[in-house]
């Protein structure tokens, strides 16, 4: 098993150093015509943490990964098993030992940190300690500390990750999580202070664009790297605006003050089409809503005496028209979820089955289980009515207007649906402690399937918020964890295939929809494929139509 995995991985590292001069060709290709430029981005939220190992939000880490470069950066089919796909960043190549427990990277030369210090094997070092330190708290250092036992120095340019042991995702899992830091910069600050220091909030990072201005609850001004290692951008510049108020950001894109709006809501779709001098870009999503089914009454270990009932989990599926509520909710981009996982995930079969809609058919079924219609039009078994609470935090507007929905199409088969709309802050400790009957919540997921283990897998440990309604069928567990062990995508696919059928038939949840991922951007910009999980992910390869590069600043104050 060694060998084979060892010639696999052999052949990926050849497959890279192939990959290396495409990289730069197509690098090469996107500065021809380059037109220079200020790219003004509106940003929905104002990021307090842009360092590497703690920004915790979308535009923070938009912003944090062009102005730091990582080792390598996941390719376009999001593939997290092994390195297949894997494109070269501060990292030119690098090699796998016999035994897989080691990775040898070896650095680009060329690579410099925006005060011009060359970025060296130390600095990749330096950044897992800072990563795995506890008075840093990085949220990332769970997942490094899991697999990964040191970093060491061969020399200048080569650095060693060292392995507890193999696994099928330990590339992503470094590459994707560690970002190498400037320790020339960092080393002498305490790590306690380091998240507030000067140093920190400098950002001096080896991206394709570095920090100009930044500005708290404004903007956020990057300008390109004009000798980054890799090419300078075709954008001159990059402003992240700070825009809260929805109403004022779509006036503004309208307008033509801003060029890029993402997580562009899909109630206002039809207004943009108006708008000829914009586009909408829909990439693939990962983020997916749906409803927890309690299986467990309250916090005991008795059967939740409605979701205790596989039939009844069915039955209540079966009588939801999921697709007319997604599109009700979403309108022309609505979907509705496979099961729980995007479509986007590299897991996602398409031969899935689904628990089809069929209102007549969930009639039946409750029939057949002892849930007859009593006086008032509600079901009742043994004296206890087919009613039932479902918890909807108030801030999610379309969990709202699909719970409406819900309450809508189960009264049609006799079943009553009480919706309790509660702030996050008082729902959360109801769904931690499982004080529930049912919760609609939401995931966002990564390229990889593995999470599966966490939000349907694992029974939760006290204080945990994952697997609420605490679905725990070994036979999808183990599905699960022999696809999370496979080192080949083929074999790995196969297991979450069986595991995803098990637990679509066993119907713990209702999988609702995929939220849209939505890209709002001016037409007058040129952009290369967005890669769904990171919209930013090529912005040095964005650039405007010849003629059509605005000469802007950012807003002296926003709204």
């Amino acid at each position: 098993m060694l060998a084979v995995l060892h010639r696999s991985l052999m052949a990926r590292s050849l497959a890279v150093r192939i990959v290396i001069g495409c990289v730069f060709i197509v690098a090469a290709c996107g500065r021809s015509g380059a037109t220079g430029g200020t790219l003004i981005v509106g940003a929905p939220t104002d990021p307090k943490k842009l360092f590497p190992p703690l920004y915790d939000e979308a535009t923070g880490q938009a912003i944090s990964e062009v102005v730091y470069d990582k080792l390598a950066d996941i390719g376009p089919a999001l593939n997290t098993v092994g390195d297949a796909g894997y494109q070269p960043r501060l990292a030119e190549r690098w090699e796998w030992s016999r035994d897989s427990l080691q990775i040898t990277f070896h650095l680009d030369p060329r690579a410099r940190w925006h005060d011009g210090a060359p970025v060296t094997a130390e600095d990749v070092r330096f950044a897992l300690s800072v990563y795995l330190d506890p008075a840093v708290a990085s949220p990332k250092a769970s997942e490094l500390a899991d697999e990964l036992d040191s970093i060491t120095v061969r020399d200048s340019l080569t650095a060693v990750a060292w392995y507890k042991r193999r696994s099928a995702e330990q590339f992503h899992e470094l590459v994707n999580n560690l970002v190498p830091l400037p320790a020339h910069l960092l080393r002498a600050i305490p790590r306690d202070s380091l998240a507030t220091s000067g140093a920190v909030r400098a950002l001096v990072g080896s991206g394709p664009f570095r920090l100009v201005r930044w500005e708290d609850g404004q903007f956020i001004e990057l300008a390109a790297t004009p000798d980054f290692y890799r090419g300078r951008a075709a954008l001159d510049r990059v402003v992240f605006e700070i825009v809260k108020e929805p109403t004022t950001t779509f006036a503004k894109l309208y307008g033509g003050e801003l060029d890029v709006v993402d997580q562009f809501p899909a109630s206002e779709v039809a207004e943009l089409r108006k708008h000829a001098a914009l586009r909408l870009e829909r990439a693939a999503s990962f983020f997916y809503g749906y409803v927890a089914f309690n299986l467990y009454d309250g916090a005991s270990g008795r059967p939740h005496p409605v979701f205790g009932d596989r039939g009844v989990r069915r039955a209540l599926t079966m009588a939801l028209d999921r697709d007319a509520m997604a599109r009700s909710v979403f309108g022309e981009v609505g979907v509705a979820a496979a099961g729980p996982l995007t479509r986007s995930q590299w897991g996602y079969d398409p031969s899935l089955p689904s628990i089809p809609f069929d209102r007549a058919g969930a009639a039946r079924a409750l029939d057949s289980l002892g849930w007859h219609v009593g006086p008032d039009g509600v079901r009742t078994k043994g004296g206890r009515r087919l009613a039932f609470t479902l918890l909807v935090p108030a801030t999610s507007k379309p969990r709202l207007q699909m719970a409406t929905l819900m309450q809508d199409q189960w009264k049609q088969v006799g079943v009553a649906l009480d919706v309790s709309s509660l702030d996050p802050s008082a729902l959360g400790p109801m769904v931690v402690k499982h004080e529930f009957d049912a919760f609609a919540g939401s995931f966002h997921v990564s390229p990889s399937p593995s999470g599966l283990r966490k939000t349907w897998g694992e029974l939760p440990e006290a204080g945990s918020g994952y697997n609420p309604g605490r679905y725990g069928s070994p036979a999808f567990l183990a599905q699960v964890d022999s696809g999370i062990g496979a080192f080949q995508i083929p074999e790995a696919k196969r297991h979450f295939k069986a595991a995803l059928e098990t637990v679509i038939a066993d119907a713990p949840g209702i999988w609702l929809y995929e939220a849209p991922n939505l890209v709002a951007i001016a037409g007058r910009v040129r952009t290369p494929p967005l890669r769904p999980d990171a919209w930013w992910s090529n912005l040095e390869r964005w650039s405007f139509a010849p003629g059509a590069a605005p000469a802007r600043a950012p807003s002296a104050k926003t709204p």
